[in-house]
């Protein structure tokens, strides 16, 4: 039946075959546009994991760096007192010495002045 003519398609079937056309077309323009914003965000969180990543180490090296200070400043705040403690404990001894030496002088002075009141008045010698 090679001579049999070609049935004409109606404009409904044109118009429904231009439709399935267009959505077949638009269908792989979505599959393509998604397809990339998958790559697209697949990129975006790889560099966002790296930016991730960077900052918890940032963190990390700042916390190691702030604990060692810490530890330092506690090191530093017990030997500064330490030392002041013995600054304290030297003045102190210096002072008490210094006392004792001018007690010491004014136990001698009063005696000296108990032995020539004496001296004036023989009956205070007891």
């Amino acid at each position: 039946m090679p001579g049999k003519p070609k049935k004409k398609a109606t404009p409904r079937q044109t118009a429904l075959s231009t439709i399935i056309q267009k959505i077949d077309r638009l269908r792989a323009e979505m599959q393509s546009g998604n397809d990339q914003l998958r790559s697209e965000m697949q990129t975006g969180f790889k560099e966002v994991n790296t930016r991730i990543d960077n900052v918890e180490a940032n963190l990390t090296s700042l916390d190691e760096y702030t604990r060692s200070n810490i530890l330092t400043f506690g090191r530093t705040i017990n030997e500064i007192t330490g030392e002041i403690s013995k600054m304290i404990n030297n003045a102190r001894k210096r002072a008490q010495i210094a006392l004792d030496e001018a007690r010491q002088k004014q136990t001698v002075k009063s005696r000296g002045r108990a032995m020539k009141l004496s001296a004036w008045n023989p009956r205070s010698i007891s």
